[in-house]
């Protein structure tokens, strides 16, 4: 039985917390009761395994004790002592007795006979039980490929794999759909239709968003932000085009050498670019660079006066590779910043690549109401133009997502938050509010800034103080101990009523829950803890519509009352989520992240960061000398950046969510460990904070071995699992992978521990986390009342701590 353990913890005085005016549903794109890949009949065979396993050991030892004090009365006839011996040792493994084991019959008494023919007869009804379990693993695993491969008949599941899995849907749909499922095309479509039926994560339309009494239909298909950049990179070493494009100077704090410069590189493999900040002292700065303004765009013209040299382009190519110079990405324009791009080079009248920006642009937009052979095409030609574009830009960057679709679930959900729900989350969140805590690395900037300036004193170079911070010996060892103090979660609850200033965001966070029908009734399963000021919904503002961002702007209304507001968002230039949650509030403009500015933007150089010596934090002031409210509205979390964007961050909200109230992966096992170790579930009154999980080796998990029947595979399975206390439906992830996703699986089925076993290939460390809810467990419905996984976002909001 799984145990539950309860937080008992110290209440701060103000804990109410107010819920967000918005709450988001993720709702997965298949029925939930698509993964059901076992029968009723085999549950019930492997119960009755597991009884007759336990009757005949019963048995067994018994029959064992009877041979043990048998075999001395057998000295004289040693044929039959040997028979005894051989008995004996196969009762007691509960194994088949020996085919001359009635020889033994005249030297039994009464009750030894009658164990030996109740184990002959436990033994002849085992064998015909894994007969009929053989029998029915096989039809569970027959059913299970043919449930997976109907799924490919469901029009909005395909047309999202043509974005999720391109290479597969061109090489491998045409043969999953004729039922040629070998283990790498089986491996594939069991994950999507896996995590398309319980795992929810809003991508095309294998999820979907919804927002409660709001039946949104609505769609859109977008670039992603690395294959922007790789076309404006690409550009700028044109001859032809780079003159038509504006380009930002690196950021520097002096007007002479002396001070401090901004470096950006942008570039990254695999799914996140990234725009990686360096700050360095200028001394090996070009001299030109000290006559060019920080704050604004230069034309190439400009440019080319500033640099000077006999050999403009020449130069111009050096000091583009040595980050000195960067291109502006384009206005967006429509919301896709191809579009920008295209609009500023079709000046350049005969040059392919406009034309191709052109083409692809439209195709991406209206790849949502595309169908299967345009979005392949589509997508085939993004990635022959990054190939091109990649080759050509001189820059490190590589992304397999390439174009992005989100849609809305086309039917309105229920609020989760009724008074019975909404009252477990308000008894979570006073639990919750006590353990979330100011920053360490806030004290450090507090700290850095009271050195420099003195109490109550005013930085009007709020960069140049921010760069120095990042470039200090003096400076990285009090930033890491800071750091990591904020990991430990040192004085976490001394810390919950620290206060911050009007410009940083309140306590506040993101909530992730689904809900579970149990024998209990309705419980809230919290799934993880976000940045709650709403960069986790703000993307979704284009197909859900004026609902979701009038809500977003009552939410930063109350957070930040009665002072304007501005965003702060790093690496939108390049990374596809912080460029989609930007761009409802004015940007806050960051040297270095080359993207254009708006009516109403701010740039950094124009903040002032004073010290408030009555209540002990640091504000931002505007141009107008009045506090603003900075809101971090990325998806990325904050403490993945670093330099001067991180900096900010902590400015922005410089709260630390605790680990203890949401799902958190496990991340140690001692070298060597051979044994599965167990977590309980943990809960906050009825709400779910962590799901009972376990860790163990690779090596220890029942995976199929060769040679062996899948149903003495399942049978093995069982016996596993229920010894450890580990349900049949679970999540497994391998831990020494942070982009690996959790895998749902069936431990009943033979399918499910086949595709284990290519998926967790190798000696890893695994973490196994029960399934909760389970399939039966999802209580919404689609309009066809199919059951549906769902996930919520809601935000809770608590007030500003009083300094003390």
């Amino acid at each position: 039985m799984t145990t539950h353990q309860h937080f008992a913890v110290t209440v701060a005085p103000d804990t109410s917390a107010a819920f967000s005016p918005w709450t988001l549903a993720r709702v997965g794109g298949l029925s939930a009761r698509t993964c059901t890949l076992v029968g009723g009949r085999t549950e019930k065979l492997l119960r009755r395994a597991e009884k007759l396993a336990e009757e005949q050991a019963s048995i067994g030892a018994s029959l064992a004790d009877v041979c043990y004090e048998l075999v001395p009365a057998l000295d004289t006839t040693p044929a039959l002592r040997r028979v005894a011996l051989a008995v004996k040792r196969a009762a007691f493994q509960s194994a088949t007795l020996p085919a001359d084991a009635d020889d033994l019959s005249n030297h039994l008494p009464a009750d030894a006979l009658k164990l030996l023919a109740a184990y002959h007869r436990r033994t002849e009804e085992t064998a015909e039980l894994r007969r009929e379990l053989a029998s029915s693993v096989a039809l569970d695993s027959e059913q299970a490929r043919a449930t997976l491969v109907a799924q490919l008949d469901h029009e909005p599941f395909v047309r999202s794999l043509a974005l999720a899995a391109p290479e597969w849907t061109r090489h491998g749909l045409g043969k999953a759909r004729e039922g040629k499922l070998d283990n790498r095309n089986l491996r594939t479509l069991y994950s999507y239709v896996t995590r398309t039926a319980v795992k929810t994560s809003p991508y095309s339309r294998l999820t979907t968003v919804s927002m409660p009494g709001v039946a949104g239909t609505g769609s859109r298909s977008y670039s992603g932000a690395a294959l922007a950049q790789l076309a404006l990179r690409a550009a700028a070493r044109d001859r032809e085009l780079a003159p038509l494009l504006r380009y930002r100077v690196a950021a520097h704090t002096s007007v002479r050498p002396g001070g401090f410069v901004l470096l950006t590189e942008a570039g990254g493999q695999g799914p996140m670019s990234w725009l990686s900040p360096f700050t360095g002292h200028d001394a090996a700065a070009p001299a030109w660079l000290f006559q060019a303004d920080n704050e604004r765009d230069h034309t190439f013209a400009e440019l080319r006066e500033l640099m000077g040299g006999r050999d403009s382009w020449a130069r111009y190519l050096r000091m583009l590779d040595s980050g000195w110079i960067h291109p502006v990405v384009c206005s967006p324009g429509t919301g896709d910043p191809l579009q920008g791009l295209a609009d500023t080079l079709s000046a350049a009248e005969g040059h392919p690549m406009p034309v191709r920006l052109h083409r692809l642009h439209r195709s991406i937009n209206r790849l949502a109401d595309a169908a299967l052979p345009e979005r392949t095409a589509t997508i085939a030609a993004a990635k022959e133009t990054q190939a091109e574009w990649r080759a050509a830009s001189g820059i490190r960057m590589w992304t397999p997502d390439l174009v992005y679709e989100d849609a809305a679930t086309g039917f309105g959900v229920p609020d989760p938050l009724d008074a019975e729900l909404g009252g477990e989350l308000s008894a979570y969140a006073s639990e919750l509010r006590p353990h979330l805590f100011r920053s360490h690395l806030y004290d450090f900037l507090l700290e850095a800034f009271v050195s420099r300036f003195g109490r109550g004193g005013r930085c009007t170079d709020l960069f140049g103080f921010l760069a120095a911070l990042t470039v200090e010996d003096r400076a990285s060892l009090p930033l890491s101990q800071a750091f990591s103090r904020d990991r430990s979660r040192a004085d976490a609850t001394r810390r919950a009523d620290l206060p911050v200033g009007r410009t940083s965001a309140p306590p506040s966070v993101a909530v992730l829950f689904q809900e579970a029908d149990t024998e209990e009734g309705r419980v809230p399963v919290v799934n993880q803890l976000c940045d709650g000021v709403g960069g986790m919904v703000s993307r979704f503002t284009d197909v859900l519509g004026d609902p979701l961002s009038d809500a977003l702007g009552e939410w930063s209304s109350a957070m930040w009352p009665g002072i304007a507001r501005y965003e702060l968002v790093n690496s939108r230039a390049c990374t596809t989520a912080q460029y989609t949650a930007a761009g409802r509030l004015p940007a806050l403009i960051v040297p270095g992240e080359g993207m254009p500015a708006r009516p109403g933007d701010l740039p950094l150089e124009r903040a002032t960061l004073i010290h408030d010596a009555d209540r002990g934090v640091l504000e931002l002031l505007g141009p107008d000398g009045r506090p603003f409210g900075l809101a971090y509205l990325g998806l990325i979390p904050p403490h993945l950046s670093s330099g001067l964007p991180r900096l900010l961050t902590i400015l922005a909200n410089p709260w630390v969510a605790p680990h203890e109230f949401g799902d958190r992966q496990l991340t140690s096992l001692r070298p060597g460990e051979s044994e599965v170790i167990a977590r309980p579930r943990k809960t906050v009154g009825r709400t779910v904070v962590e799901r009972a999980n376990w860790l163990c080796h690779v090596d220890r998990l029942p995976l199929p071995v060769k040679g062996e029947h899948e149903s003495e595979t399942v049978l093995r399975a069982h016996r596993w699992r229920r010894e450890h206390g580990i349900p049949a439906e679970v999540f497994c992830r391998r831990i020494d992978d942070f982009t690996a996703k959790p895998l749902w699986a069936d431990l009943r089925s033979a399918v499910s521990l086949a595709v284990l076993q290519q998926e967790l290939a190798g000696s890893v460390p695994v973490r196994i986390t029960e399934a909760l809810p389970g399939l039966g467990q999802h209580r919404l419905r689609g309009p066809s009342g199919e059951s549906l996984a769902c996930e919520y976002v809601v935000g809770l909001r608590w007030p500003r701590p009083d300094a003390h």
